[in-house]
């Protein structure tokens, strides 16, 4: 090409040389059409070469830019994930002692709601044939939660006879409590529920503060001969469920026994230790299992119930176990304030709680 180009700076010096300058119009006008004739390939690919090179300097430059922008994109996502991982640890972390928190309240709320159940059951059961005529039993002068004219007892000497708790559209007690529905109590003794004796009850739509409280309990009295009264209650089947919808399944053997704080036979005087197994499913849906110790048992206290609205227990400990998120939860209810608050640690969390119903 470069060879080519020599020639027709040779042509046109040969040109100039005949006259040192085109002598018309006409001349340059030739002149050009001879450089266009013979020396378009030779612009053409002198262009071609031009714009290759140019387009190959943008390209490059394009991919340079590109590799840049990929880098620079690959920086950003390594950011935004380990960004994104650092959160969602930390939300973990931050719901842990919510998860805690919630698990020990719900589980306490639902084993008091159960217990009450059995508890309320066996006040009736061991009350005299005289209370049950009257409609109502009162064995504990101070316990209110059974009303006037709400109990029927059918005996008709074909076993098992039975009693029936009707709370009715509601029955309040002292502490704000609302008791609906029945509790159905069969047996098969005439002592009812002396030693050794064993008596089941089941709830027909029964709630307690809107909640409804469903299952099958079996009761057995195995107080010894001059001891404590106790009672074993067995819970198959239980659900709680609340007006939101949302709901907690329990199984529970759990054992119970009544002392006297003072030797006396006041009422205020009585607490109840609680010891025994649980198992079920809380409100979130997650599975768990609840121990209590005997060396360790929870107390309730009637005293702190009727005086102070302390429903839940005021001593012990209990260790509930979250299988879905592996918690470990140790509930510690202190050592005899009527407070309805219980110390919740595990997992590097610990706070104290406010227990309500």
């Amino acid at each position: 090409m470069f060879q080519t180009l020599s020639f027709f700076v040779a042509d046109v010096k040969t040109t100039l040389s005949d006259g040192g300058m085109f002598k018309t119009p006409n001349h340059l006008h030739f002149c050009a059409q001879i450089f266009l004739k013979s020396y378009a390939s030779v612009i053409v690919a002198l262009f071609s070469r031009l714009v290759s090179q140019r387009s190959l300097y943008f390209i490059r430059l394009y991919q340079l830019r590109l590799m840049k922008t990929k880098h620079l994109i690959t920086r950003l996502c390594l950011v935004f994930f380990t960004v994104a991982a650092i959160l969602a640890a930390c939300q973990e972390e931050e719901s842990k002692p919510k998860n805690q928190a919630d698990a020990a309240s719900t589980e306490t709320v639902t084993e008091l709601y159960f217990n009450d159940v059995a508890d309320l059951s066996a006040t009736v059961a061991r009350s005299s044939n005289a209370e049950l005529e009257n409609g109502r039993a009162s064995s504990f002068r101070d316990d209110d939660r059974i009303c006037d004219n709400s109990v029927e007892w059918i005996h008709d000497g074909v076993a098992p006879d039975s009693i029936y708790i009707d709370f009715k559209t509601g029955c309040p007690d002292t502490r704000g409590n609302i008791r609906k529905g029945k509790l159905l109590i069969t047996y098969t003794t005439a002592s009812r529920f002396d030693n050794n004796s064993v008596i089941t009850v089941t709830s027909i739509d029964y709630s307690i503060n809107n909640v409804s409280i469903a299952g099958r309990w079996t009761l057995k009295n195995i107080t010894a001969d001059g001891g404590n009264y106790r009672v074993k209650a067995i819970v198959e089947n239980g659900k709680a469920t609340w007006p939101d919808q949302t709901f907690a399944l329990r199984e529970h053997t759990i054992f119970q026994e009544w002392i006297s704080t003072d030797g006396t036979t006041n009422p205020l005087s009585v607490e109840s230790k609680v010891w025994g197994e649980a198992s079920g499913k809380n409100r979130d849906g997650e599975s768990y299992t609840g121990v209590v110790l005997e060396s360790d048992p929870l107390v309730y206290s009637v005293k702190c119930a009727a005086q102070k609205g302390a429903f839940i227990p005021v001593k012990g400990t209990k260790i509930i176990s979250v299988a879905s998120s592996g918690l470990v939860i140790n509930v510690d209810y202190g050592s005899g304030e009527c407070d309805n608050s219980a110390l919740v640690t595990g997992s590097g969390f610990s706070a104290t709680i406010r227990v309500n119903d």
